[in-house]
Order: C-alpha cells, then sequence, then structure tokens
C-alpha cells in the first residue's frame, strides 16, 4: 500500500504538468492567412471594383476621406512544374477600399476576402504628400500605433505621387513593400538617405510637438526611387513642404548622420570631382546672449578623392590635393546655407535638430521657447565651418 501511494504521489505532479501545459489552441495555419506586408494612404478616390461594389449592396455609412491600399502576399503553395520564375504580379496583390476609419476599412475587407488579413508582417506604411497636407499625420498613424498585431517596427514613408503608385513594382521577383525597405538601409552608399523612422520613434517625435522630416519617394512606371525628404510641422502635424535630395543630404551632415555616399563638385576648369566619405562627425554648439539665440555646427571629414576628369593633374599633386579639398569644402558650405534657409527662412521650422543642443545645454533658456520654438529658431543665427582632409587618393593613372 505504502508502494502503491509512493507511485502515486510521484506521477500526480506530472499529469498537474500535462493539464497545465497547453498546445497552440490558437493556432492559425499560414494557409488559411493572407499576409499583409504594406499599407498606402492617399486622398480619397474610390476604385473601380468599389463603386461596383456599392453599387450592387456592399456599401455602408462612411465619408470619403482616405482611400487605404493593401499589399497582399497571398499564400501559394511551391509550383510543381519546376518553373521557379515568377513575375511581381503573381508574388502580391493591391486592394483598395475607401473611407474615414482605418480600423472599419480593414475590417470591411472581411467582406471581400475569405481569408482574414494578418497585419504582424507589415513592413511599411507611405503616406502621400496630397493627403498628409489634409489631415494630420497622428490621426492617419493613431490606429495602427494602438494596434498591437501591427509592430512598431513598421517604418513610415512619404509619397510625392500617390502611395498606391509607389507600391507597384514591374521588376521580377520584387514585392514593392520589401524592396521599399532595403532602400532605406542604403544610408552608407547614398547619404541622402535618411536613418529611417519606424513607428516608436514616429510616435515619440510626434508627441515632443517637435518639426520633422520623413524619407520621400517618387515613382516612375518601372521604379521607386528615394527622393529627398518631406517636412512635417510640429504644431500642426501636417505635411508642409519638402526638401531636395541636395537639402537632404545637407541635412544628414548636420544631424551627423553621414556613414558614407559621395560629395560631388568641380574644379575651376568645370571637371567633375568625386570625394568617398570615410568618416563623417558634426558637432553644433548653442549660444546665449540675452534674447539672441545663435548656433555654430563644426563638421569634419576625411575620405578619398575617387574621381577626377582633369587629365592634366595627378592625384598625387599636393597642389592640386589643397584645391580639391577647398573645392569641397566650398560645396559643402552651400549646401549648408541652402538647407538653413530652407528651415529658417522658407519653410520656419526647425528640422536640423538644434532645439535638441539647446535644450542639452541651455535647458533653462530651452524651457521659455520650446513651446514656440520653431518661430524663435527662424530668427536665430547657424553659423558653420567644415574641416575636409583627403587622406587618400588611390593609386594614379599616370
Amino acid at each position: 500500500m505504502d508502494r502503491l501511494r509512493r507511485y502515486i504521489l510521484a506521477i500526480f505532479p506530472l499529469l498537474l504538468l500535462l493539464t497545465l501545459t497547453t498546445g497552440c489552441w490558437g493556432i492559425k495555419e499560414i494557409e488559411d492567412q493572407t499576409v499583409l506586408v504594406g499599407l498606402g494612404m492617399d486622398v480619397a478616390e474610390p476604385s473601380k471594383e468599389e463603386k461596383e461594389l456599392a453599387m450592387n449592396g456592399n456599401a455602408y455609412p462612411k465619408k470619403d476621406r482616405v482611400t487605404l491600399t493593401f499589399q497582399i502576399i497571398p499564400f501559394q503553395k511551391r509550383p510543381t512544374s519546376g518553373k521557379a520564375d515568377k513575375s511581381s504580379s503573381d508574388l502580391y496583390s493591391n486592394i483598395q477600399e475607401t473611407g474615414d476609419s482605418l480600423f472599419q476599412m480593414i475590417r470591411q475587407m472581411a467582406t471581400r476576402r475569405s481569408k482574414p488579413m494578418m497585419g504582424h508582417h507589415v513592413k511599411v506604411i507611405v503616406i502621400s504628400e496630397e493627403l498628409a497636407q489634409r489631415i494630420e499625420i497622428d490621426k492617419l498613424l493613431k490606429f495602427v500605433l494602438r494596434d498591437n498585431a501591427i509592430r512598431p517596427s513598421c517604418l513610415v514613408l512619404m509619397s510625392k505621387s500617390k502611395a498606391s503608385e509607389v507600391l507597384v513594382s514591374n521588376n521580377s521577383g520584387e514585392i514593392p513593400s520589401l524592396e521599399l525597405t532595403g532602400l532605406t538601409e542604403n544610408g552608407g552608399k547614398a547619404n541622402n538617405v535618411l536613418p529611417p523612422k519606424n513607428l516608436t520613434k514616429l510616435n515619440g517625435i510626434i508627441n515632443s510637438g517637435t518639426s520633422f522630416t520623413l524619407q520621400n519617394l517618387s515613382s516612375s512606371k518601372d521604379e521607386v526611387a528615394i527622393a529627398g525628404s518631406s517636412i512635417i510641422q510640429g504644431k500642426n502635424r501636417k505635411w508642409i513642404g519638402s526638401l531636395s535630395v541636395r537639402e537632404t543630404q545637407a541635412l544628414s551632415w548636420i544631424h551627423g548622420s553621414i556613414h558614407g555616399g559621395v560629395l560631388k563638385t568641380y574644379d575651376k576648369d568645370g571637371n567633375v570631382l568625386i570625394y568617398e566619405v570615410i568618416s563623417a562627425k558634426s558637432s553644433t554648439k548653442s549660444q546665449v546672449n540675452g534674447d539672441n539665440i545663435s548656433f555654430h555646427v563644426k563638421i569634419e571629414t576625411k575620405g578619398r578623392l575617387m574621381e577626377n576628369w582633369d587629365m592634366e593633374e595627378s592625384a598625387g599633386n599636393e597642389e592640386f590635393i589643397s584645391e580639391a579639398e577647398e573645392a569641397f569644402k566650398q560645396e559643402l558650405n552651400t549646401m549648408m546655407k541652402d538647407v538653413i534657409h530652407k528651415m529658417r527662412d522658407v519653410y520656419q521650422v526647425d528640422v536640423g535638430r538644434f532645439g535638441d543642443h539647446l535644450r542639452m545645454q541651455h535647458p533653462k533658456v530651452w524651457r521659455k521657447v520650446e513651446q514656440d520654438w520653431d518661430r524663435v529658431f527662424s530668427k536665430s543665427e547657424v553659423t558653420y565651418d567644415v574641416d575636409l582632409i583627403i587622406e587618400d587618393t588611390g593609386s594614379s593613372v599616370k
């Protein structure tokens, strides 16, 4: 009897553990899901399919304010024919829904697709400039910031053209949303690519009330490319203008986010000069004199001379190198002048993070001006200087 009791006492914890250890009761097979990888937001323009469905009874109470483009990857089994190549149209589908509630529009898709959409794999949200000019960006993103199905690592981008046009690719084997995430990671090669902003980072910036930039995109029939940046004003949280590719590059120098890329200028005879960035750093010092606030930006960079089209000059000529360094400095100074003019005089917003430097270096002054910082910044003085060294010229062609 004692032996049986000991046996039961030994087995009972194991049986209890089995009852507490559950399997994947809520499992959802991938074959039963529609994977959502991208969202596009445009000014309302119902598609032909939406109009026809509404005419035939699919209409519901709403105001047409936003058109959402859902980029989905329908689950497909591997082809057995042995053909591996697929066109882009075989890899994804774009479906549109128009309304005034993003959450309602997503749920409305359940009336149009038998397999529910899974939002855990959304990579990018693209917002058109036209829509961001009409509706505050925090309103457009409020739902996705609250929805735990869409991960906070999702990137947010802007588009000069319609967002629906950006989410199209004619490149074989490419899914547009995944291609866009790849473009944003090329800052080490092209220094006009801004560090990507995901939902987490963007939520903090919006709540701080500061003005900021978002990476802009442009599209053609066959391609999508990085195209400067969009400016979102902190107070009204709407799009107010754009910076060109060159101005965005200058902004990256001010931010200190340059990790590579090229700088192009011309020598005194008009020949091309190309400088490849090896290292770069930026420091900004704020100064307060009574009610006057000023900033000084110091840029230090080292790199190599990668191209010079003057065949009479040798890359090893010290005088030529000195002249090339001065030409690159002049180019950087001109770029800095142009982007600071755009920020301070044209749009009157601080997207160069000068306010952050004032907050850290003069916290008492910052507390007095932070509520009206964009206006205060537009009256401040910004100076800058560049220390550029060509430390490598490669092998000579002579």
